[in-house]
């Protein structure tokens, strides 16, 4: 097969050598490179014409329509997307074609940040990514429905993409649309989990917490957009329930069991048992991909910023599914502001007559129950026999 390769870049000069360097020392060589100049105001397109590549040039400001409009200059018969600040290992693209010579429509690499990159941040993600080599990306791919094909690096066939009308960009999230959008196609997705691929990731608070903001924006966007296909195949629904279960419920979870400890504070040990387990578990997996001290260093970092993960999701939730207020556009590397879109007129009555319906039961659960003796008698109803203990005290005769 005749296999190509497309890059979206926007101003990626520093970094687009590494990626395009990567590429050239690929075992089995690629035939093209197709490089999409996203309004660039750098020396992007001088850069990628070195190694030559075809370059387009655009003013699209998004990463979707990119790629769609560096399509049609693609003539491979396999097609390898790769980001712009991604460099894949030196054996990802014959990874990637046994995989579709396997029966595979589309499948993905496993990410990683750069080597070089350092900080708590990064430790994280090092951490989370190692783990999901091996648990729930492996998971999802053995039940046949990979969450997101891997924006980094991942490749299907030309004609896959052109005949599901190119790459989808309505929603935050461009490669998870992808993904779905091929499985409503009927197409089957895999993950490579030998493929690595090596990206930059967020340093800082500001930038992990916008990210992260963007990423939970699209996870409930999508599922409110393809949630038939989620509905209608038991994997997918399989899938779709243990993330929402990690990402919902189990913070919830471990709330109730520190208010416990807090009561009781011999919980502890339970509590200390099972972050033992969870200790020990992840790093069995993890250093099968980074070493023992790049874990040891990572798990309290991905530990703690679980937490703030989690915070995110359900706030993101709430503002999605519940509000109504979807997440429009972000502050990327595009340089778009943020925009969230306003409550619907018709969501605003409902809430409303929702939380008034509420207001009104509040005074007659007070009334059922008593919060410091637990619910109220029931007075009888007339002529209704009732039977009660009744407890004699008898004082002990005096001798």
């Amino acid at each position: 097969m005749k296999i190509s390769i497309l890059v979206p870049a926007h101003n990626e000069a520093g970094v687009l050598r590494e990626c395009l360097d990567a590429v050239l020392r690929q075992t089995l060589p690629v035939d093209e490179i197709v490089v999409v100049a996203d309004a660039c105001t750098d020396n992007t397109v001088e850069v990628a014409r070195e190694y030559g590549a075809v370059v387009v040039e655009t003013e699209q400001g998004g990463k979707a329509a990119s790629q769609d409009v560096g399509l049609p200059y693609v003539t491979g018969d396999l097609l390898v997307c790769i980001d712009a600040d991604t460099i894949i290992a030196d054996d990802v693209v014959e990874r990637f074609v046994v995989e579709l010579e396997n029966g595979a429509d589309a499948t993905c690499a496993n990410m990683l940040p750069m080597p070089q990159q350092r900080g708590f941040w990064v430790a994280n993600r090092r951490f989370a990514y190692a783990l999901g080599r091996f648990w729930w990306r492996w998971c999802q791919a053995q039940v046949g429905r990979l969450m997101v094909l891997s924006g980094c690096a991942y490749a299907l066939r030309t004609s896959t993409v052109r005949s599901i009308g190119g790459f989808p960009g309505k929603l935050i999230t461009c490669d998870m649309d992808l993904t779905w959008s091929l499985y409503e196609a009927g197409y089957r997705t895999t993950f490579c989990h030998k493929a690595l691929a090596y990206t930059y990731d967020p340093e800082t608070f500001t930038v992990y917490t916008k990210q992260m903001r963007r990423w939970a924006s699209g996870f409930f966007q999508n599922f409110q957009s393809h949630k038939r296909q989620v509905l209608k195949s038991p994997s997918a629904m399989l899938v779709v329930g243990s993330l929402l279960f990690d990402l919902l419920t189990l913070p919830v979870t471990y709330a109730f069991a520190l208010l416990w400890m807090m009561r009781d504070p011999g919980t502890i040990r339970w509590l200390a048992l099972s972050i033992e387990i969870h200790f020990t578990i992840s790093m069995i997996m993890v250093t099968r991909t980074i070493t023992w001290k790049q874990a040891a260093v990572g798990f309290p970092c991905y530990w703690i910023a679980n937490w703030w993960n989690k915070t995110i999701y359900l706030w993101t939730f709430i503002r999605e599914w519940i509000l109504g207020r979807h997440y429009v556009s972000w502050t990327g590397r595009q340089g778009r502001p943020t925009e969230i879109a306003p409550m619907s007129v018709r969501r605003k009555y409902a809430l409303t007559a929702t939380a008034l319906l509420m207001l009104t039961m509040i005074p007659l659960v007070s009334q059922r129950f008593d919060w410091r003796r637990g619910p109220s008698p029931i007075a009888p109803k007339e002529g209704q026999l009732v039977r009660a203990a009744v407890q004699v005290w008898v004082p002990e005769p005096h001798e």
